[in-house]
C-alpha cells in the first residue's frame, strides 16, 4: 500500500506544479493562460502511462515505490516484465523486430 502511495506522489507532484504554473501564468496574462488547463487531464494520463510503462518495463521490473519496498513484477514464467519496445515484439507498421530483442527462454 505504501509503495502505491509513493508512486502516486511521484505522479501527482509534477502535475500539481504544472497546475500552479498555469494558474500563475493565467494571472499574468489576465486570464488567457487559464485556457491551458484543458491540457492537464490528457497530459496527466500520458505521464502516468509513461511512468508505469517505463519503470515496470525496465530491467528492475518495478516502479520507484515498489523498489523502495523491494517488490517487482514477474511474468508467469518468472522473467522480468519488459516494455513492448524492449520485448522483441514486432513493429505493427514495418513488421521488423526491435533491435533489442531478447529470447524468451
Amino acid at each position: 500500500m505504501l509503495a502505491f502511495v509513493i508512486d502516486v506522489l511521484i505522479i501527482q507532484i509534477p502535475i500539481i506544479l504544472v497546475c500552479i504554473f498555469i494558474f500563475l501564468f493565467g494571472i499574468f496574462t489576465l486570464g488567457f493562460g487559464w485556457l491551458l488547463f484543458w491540457l492537464v487531464s490528457p497530459a496527466s494520463a500520458i505521464w502516468a502511462i509513461l511512468y508505469y510503462g517505463l519503470t515496470m518495463g525496465s530491467p528492475a521490473s518495478a516502479t520507484y515505490g515498489m523498489r523502495a519496498f523491494d517488490l517487482e513484477i514477474r511474468t508467469w514464467y518468472w522473467r522480468p516484465l519488459l516494455f513492448p519496445a524492449r520485448s522483441g515484439a514486432r513493429d505493427p507498421v514495418s513488421g521488423y523486430r526491435s533491435r533489442r530483442s531478447r529470447p524468451l527462454w
